[in-house]
């Protein structure tokens, strides 16, 4: 059977239509994470975040992050100077918001601080560590590959 150029033309529109209606049926079904669930007010914060990033980096002692795979943790710690620290840590995952976690910050007598990753999800994390000492906000953060 011969197909005249019509019939080629209405294929390929019903090909295209298909394609098209089913893209959106999977794209409805598709999650949406955003990055923060109130991202407005971490917008108006932006500022004050930014300094707290500054005020961190113009420090000469730094917090050092450490990850052992074999412990299966992570080892923070944190310079003399700051060992009164009162803070927290913000484990963010980025491929799903669902598996993000905080926990307040536990130094021991030596300023160090073990956190076990037995829990966490392998693959990318970002550790924030949100902190102030003596009135000073901070904030660090870095990528780790679990």
């Amino acid at each position: 059977m011969k197909l005249n150029w019509g019939t080629g033309i209405a294929i390929f529109y019903t090909i295209f239509a298909i394609a098209i209606v089913s893209m959106v049926v999977k794209a409805s079904f598709w999650g949406v994470d955003l990055v923060e669930k109130d991202y407005y007010q971490s917008d108006i914060n932006f500022e004050s975040f930014r300094l707290e990033k500054e005020a961190y980096e113009n420090l000469t002692d730094k917090i050092s992050i450490s990850y052992l795979a074999a412990a299966q943790q992570i080892e923070i710690v944190v310079p003399d100077a700051q060992k009164n620290l009162k803070g927290e840590l913000i484990f963010y995952r980025p491929s799903n918001s669902t598996f993000d976690q905080t926990m307040p910050i536990a130094l021991d007598e030596t300023g160090k601080m073990v956190v076990p990753t037995k829990d966490l999800l392998q693959g990318n994390w970002t550790l924030g560590i949100q902190y102030e000492v003596d009135g000073i906000a901070y904030f660090t953060d870095t990528s780790l590959n679990l």
